[in-house]
């Protein structure tokens, strides 16, 4: 016996599960986040050589 599934019954379902993900996923991100420490940040130096380029027109 093969039982059918109609269409709406399975947008119901994907949508109670996306319903789900998404306010499991905003109940993650919505929590304070706390950051004790420091941190330094050293200078960088940028040098950046060109050496034996050309140009061709094309």
């Amino acid at each position: 016996m093969e039982k059918k599934i109609s269409y709406s019954g399975v947008i119901m379902t994907v949508l109670a599960v996306a319903v789900l993900v998404m306010s499991i996923g905003f109940a993650s991100f919505s929590q304070n986040l706390q950051l004790n420490g420091t941190a330094q940040v050293s200078t960088s130096k940028w040098h950046v050589y060109l050496d034996n380029s050309t140009y061709e027109a094309t």
